[in-house]
């Protein structure tokens, strides 16, 4: 029993002075008090464990002041010693909540019997006491590590506050990620306008909790809880929320006037309460941020299949934008892209998919696009007007006013091809979370743009080399010779239309067809060493790149048409010899 304290109170000094040397010596500080009135006016500044007090006594008796004492702190043992021991006293006594008696005179050990056997009993009753106040928080301990939802998590807690804390008032104010204030979560008992509280850090008894090391503080002055409460508040409690020594927020809960005082018992039950809502709060952010990260990468996988399925450059801009809209909650998106010719950096889309908002380029290092561009890296700017980097002629052309920028390099294969930036965060600054998202969406962007702007080169070649292949083709077509082309074993691969008239065969009829079919030695020449085969195959045996013969070609209907073949050969990327073309000029 050491370090309690023991308030004596009888009107005879000598009663009071024995009272306390017997309970100095088990323990107490014992202090003497010689009226009720005198007994009263201590208590209202100082704090008894137990209380020894005389029934009759000239300005008020003991029970009077016990009825006083039970409107104050009504778990207060009190012990009354007394020489009248009448049944209407003692009767009396107990409804008022005495605890023990000892009549007078009486012995140091009678009176310490009383004493142990009244603060055990009182242990009891208050271990009693605090096994069924958790009850409920056991209870509310299963629902909050399974609760998922802040704003249910909020309503609960402060519904648990006002029903077994006998609570008027009962605000869960949390700090914000970022914030410099706390904000109300959830409430009871206070008017509307309770959204728009906003308590700065550090400032004031509520905004002092949130420092490294504070605890849980009972304000007995309920003028000092700055909030506006329905119900005067009388006292109220301060618990710290706390995960890991790191502070999360404050549980404020307030007795009105009609309310017991806060009692040791309260005190424990708030704290271990607050203890188990932060952790629930973290457990909460912590599932909420899961949850966000794994949407987010279904929209990043998402936007990676679309972006590689997509090889038209306006198609892949807006697929851009649309997966910026659907990922990061900002006001605006500009997405920059370098043109190869001049190196500045050409506008190209914004969030909403304007492409001619803006009409001029940024040089490499101009504004914080252009540094990114030039450095080849990201960069976070929450205050740009802080920043030198910043270009405001932007904003002067566009009216938009930017606060803060997100700004990553678009990476192709082999070197930087543009930036992405994204302007003014809402609900708070640019993180290193927003920063490591916006990265990993700008690596497929990239892929996507660099793709088709490789597929836009690639058409633009094809319809070059259609364009050479048509005009060409024309100009074999309108020459008045007959032109075949062969490859190395002498088969035809084609032949223009004079060639079609010189023959009477069609295309079809002829392709693939040996060139020996429609060409022979000239009519009535012998046979020669010199001719083996035809013109075709002297020249792709002996590599001739211009070859000059008589021969005859049997027209369709029989008739030998006499021919002047000129012959030369052509050859593949590797210096092969891949066919042979051949001029027919009809010598009739």
């Amino acid at each position: 029993m050491t370090e309690q304290s023991a308030l004596i109170v009888d009107d005879v000094p000598e009663v009071v002075l024995v009272c306390a040397e017997i309970l100095k010596a088990e323990g107490f500080r014992a202090y003497g008090a010689y009226s009720a009135t005198e007994a009263l006016a201590w208590l209202s500044e100082n704090q008894a464990d137990l209380i020894v007090t005389d029934i009759h006594m000239p300005d008020m008796d003991g029970l009077t002041m016990l009825q006083h004492l039970r409107g104050r702190d009504p778990e207060i043992p009190v012990i009354i010693i007394t020489g009248f021991g009448t049944l209407e006293n003692v009767i009396r006594a107990l409804r008022l909540g005495a605890q023990g008696f000892v009549l007078k005179p009486f012995t140091p050990d009678e009176l310490l019997n009383v004493v142990r056997d009244v603060l055990e009993k009182q242990r009891v009753r208050r271990e009693a006491m605090r096994l069924r106040a958790w009850l409920p928080l056991l209870a509310m301990n299963q629902i909050l590590v399974t609760e998922t939802d802040l704003v249910r998590l909020g309503e609960l807690t402060v519904d648990l506050v006002v029903r077994e804390g006998q609570a008027d008032l009962a605000v869960l104010l949390l700090a914000a990620p970022d914030d410099d204030a706390l904000t109300v979560q959830a409430a009871r008992g206070l008017p509307k306008m309770a959204p728009q509280i906003r308590i700065p850090m550090n400032q004031g008894f509520i905004g002092q909790l949130m420092q490294p090391g504070a605890r849980t503080s009972v304000l007995t002055d309920g003028a000092s809880v700055p909030l506006p409460s329905l119900i005067p508040v009388q006292a109220a409690l301060l618990v710290a929320l706390r995960v890991a020594g790191v502070p999360t927020g404050v549980l404020v809960i307030g007795k009105g006037p009609e309310r017991p005082p806060f009692q040791p018992n309260d005190i424990e039950f708030f704290t271990l309460l607050g203890s188990q809502v932060a952790t629930a709060i973290e457990n909460v952010r912590l599932f909420e941020a899961s949850r966000k990260r794994a949407e987010q990468l279904a929209v990043l996988n998402d936007i990676s299949r679309m972006l590689t399925s997509v090889l038209d450059l306006n198609t892949v801009l807006r697929l851009v934008m649309q997966a910026i809209k659907s990922t990061i909650q900002v006001e605006e998106a500009t997405l920059f892209l370098i043109d190869e010719r001049t190196r500045e950096l050409e506008f190209s889309i914004t969030l909403d998919q304007q492409t001619n908002k803006m009409p001029f380029r940024l040089m490499m290092g101009q504004g914080i696009a252009g540094w990114v561009a030039q450095h080849q890296q990201a960069v976070i700017v929450n205050d740009t007007h802080q920043d030198a980097r910043f270009y405001a002629q932007i904003d002067e052309q566009t009216g938009f006013h930017t606060r803060s920028i997100l700004c990553v390099p678009l990476r192709g294969r082999e070197k930087i091809i543009g930036v992405l930036e994204v302007l003014n965060k809402q609900g708070g600054p640019f993180t290193d979370q927003d920063l490591a998202l916006l990265e990993s969406m700008a690596t497929p962007m990239a892929i996507a743009v660099e793709n088709a702007h490789l597929f836009e080169k690639l058409r633009t070649a094809n319809q070059e080399l259609y364009a050479a292949k048509d005009f060409t083709e024309r100009i074999l077509e309108s020459m008045p010779s007959g032109l075949v082309a062969v490859d190395t074993g002498e088969r035809i691969l084609a032949f223009n239309q004079a060639a079609r008239r010189l023959t009477g065969y069609s295309e079809v009829e002829l392709v693939g067809r040996p060139v020996t079919a429609i060409l022979h030695r000239p009519e009535g020449q012998p046979p020669s060493p010199g001719w083996t085969g035809s013109p075709f195959g002297q020249a792709l045996r002996t590599g001739a790149s211009s070859l000059c013969q008589e021969a005859t070609v049997v027209h369709r209907d029989g008739t030998p048409i006499p021919v002047d073949v000129r012959v030369s050969v052509f050859r593949d990327e590797a210096g092969q010899i891949a066919g042979a073309v051949g001029v027919l000029t009809d010598l009739r």
